[in-house]
């Protein structure tokens, strides 16, 4: 590959000829302009407290991704894919990289970097309804960052690394596809709960789900068989819950991925494995602090692959109207996460790579405007 170099002083300058003269033209520069959401699922990372790139680029082609990474090395950017940074970076949003090329006869998948957990789910649908790709509930979640952190499941296992951009910017996956009726999920509620159940629990004030006001439990799941089948399970493993055939529902596999569809909004999440059961202190922890905050109507590097029994999210999340208190939940779901310390895994405190803890290196301070 030849690459055309610039001969410019500023970082702007540089990168922008570069990428002109190498065929590579949707690119934002100075993205404190506010045009800078793109692919963005969080809006908290749009807001102006946070440091911003001084270009985003949006390749179109493979060729076009490889030309820009050697054009912000030109200009002596770093490179973040969708990632935030102290000194002069620039973002290469894949959005554009979306692309799923199903083949039936390898039961396989190429799926580009920047398509969606989504876009991957409906493109084998479309082309088989019976087969599915195991991966996360969340389909605006991208493949890219998913699959290259290893995910939850260990249907990933043979992906090593440590997260999205170690090795470099992944173009394409070429996955596995798996009858319907063989996939498989693992419980993160029951450990001895039989793969054919996903099951989780969320705990929270003003849960979407519930009519009334104050701390409440949901639990959401799936399982691959009979509704029958699905409740004489629950019920003998969790009688209290009393399951009945107004819970379930049965539906195909695109249907089930499916369901998780949001508006953007703004949300700060942190995240724990377990991997000795929470006691009734620590459960008590918890449920103290929920009910005492109260929130207006208005082998391999991943350490979650053994011993955890199930993994543990805590989140906040606001739309526009309350954006004005944006310290006030994030100061609050701070408080929470270490409030937990004693109770999850801390040798060290380990979570999913693609759910980071690290508050720090996140905003703007003097040093660095």
């Amino acid at each position: 590959m030849s690459l055309v170099v610039p001969f410019l002083s500023e970082p702007t300058n540089i990168i922008s000829s570069c990428l002109i003269q190498n065929q590579v033209k949707n690119f934002t520069l100075n993205a404190n302009s506010g045009n800078d959401t793109f692919s963005i699922q969080n809006l908290r990372y749009a807001e102006s407290t946070y440091t911003k790139p001084i270009v985003i680029v949006l390749p179109d082609t493979k060729e076009q991704l490889a030309n820009t990474v050697l054009c912000s090395k030109q200009a002596s950017l770093a490179i973040r894919v969708r990632y935030g940074g102290h000194k002069l970076f620039m973002i290469i949003d894949v959005m554009n990289l979306n692309n799923v090329l199903v083949d039936l006869e390898s039961e396989t998948a190429l799926v580009e970097g920047g398509a969606t957990l989504g876009d991957t789910y409906q493109a084998i649908a479309k082309s088989s309804h019976l087969h599915g790709f195991s991966a996360g509930s969340c389909p605006t979640v991208g493949s890219g960052g998913h699959i290259s952190g290893g995910g939850f499941e260990d249907v990933f296992w043979e992906v090593r690394g440590s997260g999205g951009g170690v090795w470099g910017i992944i173009y394409t996956w070429k996955v596995q596809l798996v009858p319907t009726r063989y996939k498989k999920f693992r419980s993160q509620i029951k450990p001895h709960l039989e793969d054919d159940f996903y099951l989780s629990f969320f705990v929270g004030a003003g849960l979407a789900e519930t009519r009334s006001t104050g701390i409440s439990a949901i639990f959401k799941g799936f399982y691959l068989g009979s509704t029958a089948e699905a409740i004489s399970t629950l019920n003998r493993e969790f009688p209290k819950l009393d399951i009945a055939e107004d819970d379930c529902k049965e539906m195909s596999w695109i249907e089930s991925v499916n369901r998780y569809l949001d508006d953007k909004g703004y949300f700060k999440a942190k995240s724990d494995y377990v991997k000795e059961p929470i006691s009734m202190r620590g459960i008590k922890t918890a449920l103290r602090i929920l009910e005492n905050y109260k929130i207006s109507s208005d082998s391999i590097p991943f350490p979650h692959r053994v011993g955890n029994i199930f993994a543990i999210q805590y989140l906040v999340a606001w739309n526009s109207t309350y954006n004005s208190k944006n310290d006030v939940y994030i100061s609050w779901i701070r408080n929470f996460y270490n409030s937990m310390t004693k109770y999850v895994e801390k040798g060290p405190r380990t979570s999913c790579v693609n759910v980071g803890n690290n508050d720090n290196n996140c905003k703007k301070t003097e040093s660095n405007t």
